[in-house]
Protein backbone atom coordinates (compact mmCIF):
# COMPACT_ATOMS: atom_id res chain seq x y z
CA UNK A 1 0.00 0.00 0.00
CA UNK A 2 2.76 2.40 0.97
CA UNK A 3 4.75 1.43 -2.11
CA UNK A 4 1.72 2.11 -4.26
CA UNK A 5 1.32 5.56 -2.72
CA UNK A 6 4.99 6.31 -3.29
CA UNK A 7 4.63 5.25 -6.92
CA UNK A 8 1.65 7.59 -7.37
CA UNK A 9 3.58 10.55 -5.97
CA UNK A 10 6.71 9.87 -8.03
CA UNK A 11 4.71 9.19 -11.21
CA UNK A 12 3.08 12.57 -10.81
CA UNK A 13 6.52 14.20 -10.61
CA UNK A 14 8.02 12.23 -13.52
CA UNK A 15 6.65 10.40 -16.55
CA UNK A 16 5.56 6.75 -16.20
CA UNK A 17 8.35 5.70 -18.57
CA UNK A 18 10.98 7.39 -16.41
CA UNK A 19 9.45 6.00 -13.23
CA UNK A 20 9.89 2.55 -14.73
CA UNK A 21 13.49 3.28 -15.77
CA UNK A 22 14.51 4.68 -12.38
CA UNK A 23 12.57 2.60 -9.87
CA UNK A 24 11.96 -0.69 -11.66
CA UNK A 25 14.93 -1.03 -13.99
CA UNK A 26 17.29 1.00 -11.73
CA UNK A 27 18.62 2.77 -14.80
CA UNK A 28 19.65 6.04 -13.16
CA UNK A 29 21.75 7.22 -16.11
CA UNK A 30 19.02 7.35 -18.74
CA UNK A 31 19.74 10.57 -20.68
CA UNK A 32 16.21 10.92 -22.05
CA UNK A 33 14.64 10.75 -18.60
CA UNK A 34 17.17 13.13 -17.12
CA UNK A 35 16.36 15.75 -19.77
CA UNK A 36 12.62 15.12 -19.48
CA UNK A 37 12.62 15.56 -15.69
CA UNK A 38 14.91 18.59 -15.85
CA UNK A 39 12.62 20.17 -18.44
CA UNK A 40 9.51 19.44 -16.37
CA UNK A 41 10.93 21.11 -13.28
CA UNK A 42 12.37 24.01 -15.24
CA UNK A 43 8.93 24.56 -16.79
CA UNK A 44 7.35 24.55 -13.35
CA UNK A 45 10.01 26.86 -11.90
CA UNK A 46 9.75 29.32 -14.78
CA UNK A 47 5.97 29.53 -14.58
CA UNK A 48 5.98 29.92 -10.79
CA UNK A 49 8.80 32.45 -10.94
CA UNK A 50 7.07 34.46 -13.63
CA UNK A 51 4.24 35.26 -11.23
CA UNK A 52 6.64 37.58 -9.42
CA UNK A 53 9.29 38.36 -12.05
CA UNK A 54 8.14 41.95 -12.64
CA UNK A 55 7.15 42.55 -9.02
CA UNK A 56 10.55 44.06 -8.03
CA UNK A 57 10.18 46.56 -10.89
CA UNK A 58 6.61 47.41 -9.88
CA UNK A 59 7.62 47.83 -6.22
CA UNK A 60 10.58 50.03 -7.16
CA UNK A 61 8.35 52.35 -9.20
CA UNK A 62 5.80 52.62 -6.38
CA UNK A 63 8.51 53.17 -3.77
CA UNK A 64 10.18 55.95 -5.76
CA UNK A 65 6.93 57.28 -7.28
CA UNK A 66 8.99 57.64 -10.43
CA UNK A 67 9.57 55.99 -13.80
CA UNK A 68 12.81 57.88 -14.38
CA UNK A 69 15.13 56.08 -16.79
CA UNK A 70 12.45 53.63 -17.91
CA UNK A 71 11.07 53.37 -21.43
CA UNK A 72 7.30 53.32 -22.02
CA UNK A 73 7.92 52.05 -25.55
CA UNK A 74 9.96 49.18 -24.12
CA UNK A 75 7.18 48.19 -21.71
CA UNK A 76 4.52 48.44 -24.42
CA UNK A 77 6.47 46.43 -26.99
CA UNK A 78 7.25 43.69 -24.48
CA UNK A 79 3.56 43.56 -23.60
CA UNK A 80 2.66 43.23 -27.28
CA UNK A 81 5.20 40.45 -27.79
CA UNK A 82 4.13 38.29 -24.83
CA UNK A 83 0.43 38.82 -25.66
CA UNK A 84 0.95 37.50 -29.19
CA UNK A 85 2.92 34.58 -27.74
CA UNK A 86 0.10 33.66 -25.35
CA UNK A 87 -2.49 33.73 -28.14
CA UNK A 88 -0.28 31.66 -30.48
CA UNK A 89 0.34 28.99 -27.84
CA UNK A 90 -3.34 28.78 -26.91
CA UNK A 91 -4.27 28.33 -30.58
CA UNK A 92 -1.71 25.52 -30.97
CA UNK A 93 -2.87 23.91 -27.72
CA UNK A 94 0.65 23.72 -26.32
CA UNK A 95 0.95 22.71 -22.66
CA UNK A 96 0.49 25.65 -20.29
CA UNK A 97 3.73 24.70 -18.56
CA UNK A 98 5.67 25.65 -21.73
CA UNK A 99 4.24 29.18 -22.05
CA UNK A 100 2.53 30.01 -18.75
CA UNK A 101 5.17 32.58 -17.87
CA UNK A 102 4.17 34.65 -20.92
CA UNK A 103 0.62 34.79 -19.54
CA UNK A 104 1.72 36.03 -16.12
CA UNK A 105 4.31 38.40 -17.58
CA UNK A 106 1.68 39.90 -19.89
CA UNK A 107 -0.44 40.80 -16.85
CA UNK A 108 2.52 42.42 -15.12
CA UNK A 109 3.60 44.26 -18.28
CA UNK A 110 0.08 45.67 -18.63
CA UNK A 111 0.33 46.91 -15.04
CA UNK A 112 3.72 48.50 -15.78
CA UNK A 113 2.39 50.34 -18.84
CA UNK A 114 -0.59 51.57 -16.79
CA UNK A 115 1.74 52.66 -13.97
CA UNK A 116 3.99 54.51 -16.39
CA UNK A 117 0.99 56.46 -17.69
CA UNK A 118 -0.23 57.09 -14.14
CA UNK A 119 3.12 58.36 -12.85
CA UNK A 120 3.48 60.64 -15.87
CA UNK A 121 0.18 62.30 -14.94
CA UNK A 122 -2.10 60.49 -17.38
CA UNK A 123 -4.44 58.61 -15.00
CA UNK A 124 -7.47 58.48 -17.32
CA UNK A 125 -5.36 57.16 -20.18
CA UNK A 126 -3.95 54.57 -17.75
CA UNK A 127 -7.42 53.23 -16.94
CA UNK A 128 -8.54 53.32 -20.56
CA UNK A 129 -5.47 51.40 -21.63
CA UNK A 130 -6.16 48.54 -19.19
CA UNK A 131 -9.75 48.22 -20.42
CA UNK A 132 -8.68 48.19 -24.07
CA UNK A 133 -5.96 45.62 -23.35
CA UNK A 134 -8.41 43.20 -21.71
CA UNK A 135 -10.74 43.44 -24.72
CA UNK A 136 -7.95 42.92 -27.28
CA UNK A 137 -6.55 39.97 -25.33
CA UNK A 138 -9.96 38.30 -25.31
CA UNK A 139 -10.33 38.66 -29.07
CA UNK A 140 -6.85 37.24 -29.72
CA UNK A 141 -7.01 34.35 -27.28
CA UNK A 142 -10.47 32.82 -27.64
CA UNK A 143 -10.76 31.64 -31.22
CA UNK A 144 -11.86 34.90 -32.80
CA UNK A 145 -8.65 35.26 -34.86
CA UNK A 146 -7.60 32.67 -37.52
CA UNK A 147 -4.55 30.54 -36.73
CA UNK A 148 -2.78 31.88 -39.82
CA UNK A 149 -3.05 35.41 -38.49
CA UNK A 150 -1.81 34.33 -35.06
CA UNK A 151 1.18 32.61 -36.68
CA UNK A 152 2.02 35.83 -38.50
CA UNK A 153 1.70 37.75 -35.23
CA UNK A 154 4.01 35.26 -33.54
CA UNK A 155 6.61 35.88 -36.25
CA UNK A 156 6.45 39.59 -35.47
CA UNK A 157 7.20 38.93 -31.79
CA UNK A 158 10.90 38.51 -32.60
CA UNK A 159 11.47 42.04 -33.99
CA UNK A 160 8.99 43.47 -31.48
CA UNK A 161 10.79 41.84 -28.56
CA UNK A 162 14.14 42.96 -29.96
CA UNK A 163 12.87 46.53 -30.26
CA UNK A 164 11.51 46.48 -26.69
CA UNK A 165 14.93 45.57 -25.31
CA UNK A 166 16.87 47.84 -27.68
CA UNK A 167 14.83 50.89 -26.64
CA UNK A 168 15.72 50.27 -22.96
CA UNK A 169 19.35 49.46 -23.79
CA UNK A 170 19.65 52.67 -25.82
CA UNK A 171 18.00 54.74 -23.08
CA UNK A 172 20.44 53.33 -20.51
CA UNK A 173 23.33 54.17 -22.83
CA UNK A 174 22.23 57.75 -23.54
CA UNK A 175 21.47 58.40 -19.85
CA UNK A 176 24.70 56.79 -18.68
CA UNK A 177 22.57 55.09 -16.04
CA UNK A 178 19.95 52.36 -15.66
CA UNK A 179 17.66 54.67 -13.65
CA UNK A 180 14.78 52.84 -11.94
CA UNK A 181 15.47 49.59 -13.81
CA UNK A 182 15.21 46.70 -11.34
CA UNK A 183 18.30 44.50 -11.14
CA UNK A 184 16.30 41.58 -9.72
CA UNK A 185 13.79 41.65 -12.57
CA UNK A 186 16.54 41.96 -15.18
CA UNK A 187 18.50 38.99 -13.83
CA UNK A 188 15.32 36.89 -13.56
CA UNK A 189 14.48 37.71 -17.18
CA UNK A 190 17.90 36.46 -18.27
CA UNK A 191 17.71 33.21 -16.31
CA UNK A 192 14.16 32.62 -17.51
CA UNK A 193 14.97 32.96 -21.21
CA UNK A 194 18.08 30.79 -20.83
CA UNK A 195 15.97 28.03 -19.28
CA UNK A 196 13.30 28.44 -21.95
CA UNK A 197 15.82 27.64 -24.70
CA UNK A 198 16.28 24.20 -23.15
CA UNK A 199 12.58 23.53 -22.43
CA UNK A 200 11.51 24.64 -25.91
CA UNK A 201 13.98 22.24 -27.51
CA UNK A 202 12.91 19.46 -25.16
CA UNK A 203 9.13 19.83 -25.08
CA UNK A 204 7.90 21.94 -28.00
CA UNK A 205 10.37 21.83 -30.88
CA UNK A 206 8.84 24.98 -32.37
CA UNK A 207 11.84 26.79 -33.87
CA UNK A 208 9.89 30.01 -34.25
CA UNK A 209 9.46 30.17 -30.48
CA UNK A 210 13.04 28.96 -29.95
CA UNK A 211 14.48 31.78 -32.04
CA UNK A 212 12.58 34.37 -30.01
CA UNK A 213 14.09 33.00 -26.77
CA UNK A 214 17.62 32.92 -28.21
CA UNK A 215 17.42 36.56 -29.31
CA UNK A 216 15.75 37.56 -26.03
CA UNK A 217 18.52 35.86 -24.02
CA UNK A 218 21.20 37.82 -25.89
CA UNK A 219 19.45 41.16 -25.30
CA UNK A 220 18.70 40.36 -21.65
CA UNK A 221 22.41 39.62 -21.24
CA UNK A 222 23.20 43.10 -22.61
CA UNK A 223 20.85 44.66 -20.06
CA UNK A 224 22.54 42.71 -17.27
CA UNK A 225 25.91 43.94 -18.54
CA UNK A 226 24.63 47.54 -18.45
CA UNK A 227 23.36 47.10 -14.90
CA UNK A 228 26.79 45.91 -13.80
CA UNK A 229 28.66 48.51 -15.86
CA UNK A 230 26.61 51.48 -14.62
CA UNK A 231 26.33 50.23 -11.04
CA UNK A 232 29.32 52.23 -9.76
CA UNK A 233 28.30 55.23 -11.86
CA UNK A 234 24.96 55.29 -10.07
CA UNK A 235 26.56 54.92 -6.66
CA UNK A 236 29.00 57.76 -7.33
CA UNK A 237 26.14 59.95 -8.51
CA UNK A 238 24.23 59.25 -5.31
CA UNK A 239 27.25 60.27 -3.20
CA UNK A 240 27.64 63.56 -5.10
CA UNK A 241 23.95 64.36 -4.55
Amino acid sequence: MAASGFADVVSYAITPKCYEEYFLNYNFFDAFCFKAILSRYLNLSIVLGSVLVKLPQIVKIVKESSVDGLSLISFFLELTSVTFTVSYNIANQYAFSTWGESFFISIQCAILVAMFLYYTRRPFLSGGFLLAYVMISYVLSFGLVPIGVLTSLQITTIPIMMASKVFQIWKNFTNGSTGQLSAITTFLNLFGTLARIFTTLQDVGDYLILLSFVVSTFLNALLVFQLLYYWNVKKEGDKKD
